[in-house]
Order: structure tokens, then C-alpha cells, then sequence
């Protein structure tokens, strides 16, 4: 006869886990990691890099050599969203120059004057200009670039480290125009005025990236393409959430240094054309399948919203219609991560709790019935009720086990989950600024994280909202 003897250590330890199942909270907290397909690997940093680009390739839709006009030259092209940048290379002798866009409710435009020595914003509603913002003007100059981000104006110098920032303005939608509102983009042209020995315009790019997530069909296997990875990200813009916007890009397996933007990715509703971001796209068969955060026109409203489309966003400028997606929860969400897993759809998701004094927000988990589709209802499964700074949700097959991964900015650490919500073991990988995603990409049996961190550009001009350095961490040499 086997006695199993029964300790009060073994008494207590079942009793807090009955008690967290009953709160909700992982069965195992941190300290009580099992351990799981992930605890063999142990990650360190391998490279950093800094993506940063005012206007890529994959979006210019002119570009011109030896422009010279004192009237506005208008670079035609039927604008889609309130993401543009237009490039101005000088002459060989500098003189005023000036890039805007004409809208139906007035003009703005930044301007550079070396004559004056100074440099401005100014919006005109057919009165004249009303200047918005100025500064003197210092040192000498190369190319000049004016962004325009959701209402965010920026005019920008190159200087022998690169594009600095000359001047930005924050336009008030109430008093000058909103660049956000359907009709007024879709019904504006850019334009310039100056001597120029070549002009390009075309969509904003990034200052950063973050929140990369792969584009993968379904049931997990990652998107191929020309020997290329394929992934979404944010692309960090000149400020706050909504001035960043949402787009594709590929690489090598072997090289994700060779990062390439392919396509832009914005959002209608409400009559407003959005950079909404942060989120997911599976490719089904002919279809594409999308969840999206809310942020491109936050005001401590978040939630996910879901579509799908029968376009190849791999490649293009796409505006998308989105509808709110309604989901098991009472609080609102972000970072949605799907997919399809033993007959069920499972999407993993970040629930904010509250916004004051600070945001605090958890890892969640929800499912479908067997045999649904992945726009039917959602079963609630659990959250990880401990953490308050929790997110990046990312769900990751490896080894043919399906997990739930997340990034802990309290603990600083990446908490590992299983299909029913508990806390299974935590990532062994080094843990950089800000709340970074653990995006692992395993293509070739040769796993590595795609992650960022919070290093931002020009802080003090652009404030909070331009980080995204972005970081590969690979398996420890030894486990090479």
C-alpha cells in the first residue's frame, strides 16, 4: 500500500491555487513556474538597430527633378490619410521654401526662409496666414521635409546626423481644419513652393517601430514571400498614439537588419480616415483576416476592432472599414493575436482595467467553439489578474505547443501562459525599455525574438510616442 503523506506546506500551496482559480488569477504564480517547451532556451541580445524613414519607397507617389516656382506646384495625387510627407532637396544656392497642403476648410503650410532667418507654420482659411508657430533659424541646411501626421505638422532640417526637427505644431481641429475628416484629405493637395533640385512626396514612414506581430495564416505557419518573412508593426510618428499608423513589412529570415516597409495600412470610421494599430493579419485562403487596436484616435477609449478584406495588403496604400469587435470582456482592449487551434479560434488580447493614476492592464484569453468561424462569439477563458502592466499578447505555436506570451513591465519579464490561462514559465531573455513584445519567429528551426524597446527620437520637440528601437535576441552560443 502507497501512503501519500500530506504536509501543511502541501495544504496551503492547493489551497492558494484553488483560491487564485477562483479569483481568476494564474493557477501558478511567477516564482512557481512548471516550466514548459520554452525553458530549454535562453535568449541575449544579438543586434539593435534604429528603423527611421520619412517617406520609404513603397509609398512615394511623385517625384520630380528641377522644380522651380514661386506659385504653389501641386503634386497631384488623390490623397487617401492624413500620413504624408513631402521632401524638398535645395539648389546648390538655397532660397524660400515651402510645402502645404490645400484643403476645403484652408491651407497649411511650414515654410523655411533663410532671407528672414526664421521658419514657420502658418494656416490660412482664405483670410491670409495666420502663423500657427516660428523659429529662428541656425547653422546650415541640406534637405527639408514636411510631415503631416494625423493634425501633427512637422518641418524637418537634415543636418550632418541627419533629420532633426525644425518645428512642430499640434493643429487645433476646431480652429484650423482637420486633416483626420474624410472629405477634407481625400479632397486636399499637396503641394510646394521654391526652387528645388528634386521633389518626392508620398506616405509618412517611421521615426521607430514597435509591436511587431508576423503575418501568418490561420492555423500558425508564418507568411512566405520572395524568401521573405513577413510581419506588421507600428510605425512610430511624431507624438502621442494617434500619430503613428500601421504597416507591413518583409525580411530575410537570416537578416532582419534588411527590414523593408511594403505597404501602409489605415482605417475609416466615423467619418474620419485613422492610423489605427497594433494587431494581427491572417491570410485564409484569398482572404485576409484583420484585428486591430483603436489607438488612432485615442481618448482613453480603446478597444479591438476586427476585418477582413479580399485585397493583397502585402503590397500598396489600403483604407480599410472596420467594425467594433464585441468581446467577452467589460473592459476595454488592445493587442488582439489570433489563431486557429484544435477546431477553435483563440484570440489573446490586453484588458485595460483603469487609466488613472496610471494605466493598468492585463494579459486575457478567449476561444470559439469548435468549428466556429473566427468572427463568431467569443468564450471568456481567464486573465492574469495579478499583473497591472501587462501586455504585448502575442499567441505562439513552438514545438506544436500553443501558448499565450506577454511582456510584464513591472516585473520585467515575459510571462508564459497555457491554453486554459495559467502562468506556465517565463521567457529566459533579457528584458530592454518599455513594455517590448516577444515576438519570437521560428522559421527553419532557428528561433529568435523580434522585439523594441523605448528609445525615442528627438524627445524634448516630439515628446512621448517616437521610440521603437528595434532588438533581435537569439539563443545563447551555447545552444547555438
Amino acid at each position: 500500500m502507497v501512503v501519500r503523506m500530506r504536509t501543511l506546506s502541501h495544504v496551503a500551496s492547493g489551497a492558494g491555487r484553488r483560491l487564485r482559480r477562483l479569483l481568476g488569477q494564474p493557477v501558478r504564480p511567477p516564482h512557481e513556474d512548471a516550466g514548459s517547451v520554452w525553458s530549454p532556451i535562453t535568449f541575449e541580445e544579438h543586434e539593435r538597430f534604429r528603423p527611421f524613414d520619412l517617406l520609404p519607397d513603397a509609398g512615394v507617389f511623385h517625384d520630380e527633378d528641377d522644380v522651380d516656382t514661386g506659385e504653389r506646384r501641386y503634386l497631384d495625387h488623390a490623397l487617401q490619410a492624413p500620413y504624408l510627407t513631402v521632401e524638398l532637396t535645395p539648389n546648390a544656392s538655397p532660397a524660400f521654401s515651402a510645402a502645404g497642403v490645400a484643403c476645403s476648410s484652408g491651407t497649411v503650410e511650414a515654410e523655411y526662409d533663410p532671407g528672414a532667418g526664421t521658419a514657420r507654420i502658418t494656416f490660412d482659411a482664405g483670410h491670409g496666414p495666420v502663423q500657427l508657430a516660428a523659429t529662428a533659424l541656425k547653422g546650415p541646411w541640406g534637405r527639408l521635409a514636411v510631415t503631416f501626421t494625423e493634425n501633427v505638422v512637422v518641418l524637418w532640417r537634415e543636418g550632418p546626423a541627419g533629420w532633426e526637427v525644425l518645428l512642430k505644431h499640434a493643429l487645433d481641429r476646431d480652429k484650423t481644419v482637420d486633416l483626420r475628416t474624410t472629405g477634407e484629405i481625400t479632397g486636399s493637395r499637396l503641394y510646394c513652393r521654391g526652387g528645388f533640385r528634386r521633389v518626392r512626396a508620398g506616405y509618412f514612414g517611421y521615426l521607430g517601430l514597435r509591436d511587431p506581430q508576423l503575418i501568418r495564416h490561420p492555423e500558425g505557419e508564418p507568411v512566405r514571400r520572395d524568401g521573405r518573412v513577413w510581419i506588421t508593426a507600428t510605425c512610430a510618428g511624431p507624438g502621442f498614439f494617434p500619430a503613428a499608423h500601421w504597416a507591413v513589412f518583409s525580411f530575410p529570415a537570416e537578416d532582419p537588419n534588411d527590414l523593408r516597409l511594403e505597404s501602409h495600412l489605415f482605417f475609416e470610421r466615423d467619418g474620419l480616415r485613422l492610423g489605427d494599430h497594433a494587431g494581427f493579419i491572417l491570410h485564409d485562403g484569398g482572404s485576409a483576416l484583420l484585428g486591430v487596436s483603436s489607438w488612432g484616435d485615442f481618448a482613453e477609449n480603446a478597444h479591438i476592432r476586427r476585418a477582413s478584406s479580399q485585397r493583397d495588403l502585402l503590397t500598396g496604400v489600403h483604407v480599410l472599414e472596420s467594425q467594433r469587435w464585441e468581446l467577452p470582456t467589460e473592459h476595454d482592449s488592445w493587442d488582439p493575436s489570433m489563431l486557429l487551434h484544435d477546431g477553435k479560434w483563440w484570440l489573446g488580447l490586453v484588458e485595460c482595467t483603469g487609466y488613472k493614476p496610471r494605466f493598468t492592464f492585463r494579459p486575457a484569453l478567449a476561444a470559439t467553439q469548435v468549428g466556429a468561424g473566427w468572427d463568431s462569439p467569443l468564450a471568456y477563458i481567464g486573465a492574469d489578474k495579478v499583473h497591472q502592466q501587462t501586455e504585448g499578447t502575442l499567441l505562439t505555436l513552438h514545438a506544436g505547443t500553443l501558448n499565450l506570451l506577454a511582456s510584464d513591465g513591472d516585473a520585467r519579464d515575459y510571462p508564459v501562459y497555457d491554453p486554459e490561462m495559467n502562468r506556465i514559465d517565463t521567457l529566459h531573455a533579457p528584458y530592454p525599455t518599455n513594455i517590448p513584445h516577444p515576438l519570437v519567429i521560428d522559421v527553419g528551426g532557428n528561433p529568435f525574438i523580434l522585439t523594441f524597446d523605448g528609445t525615442p527620437v528627438s524627445g524634448k520637440e516630439l515628446g512621448y510616442g517616437t521610440h521603437g528601437d528595434v532588438i533581435i535576441l537569439r539563443p545563447t552560443a551555447e545552444q547555438a
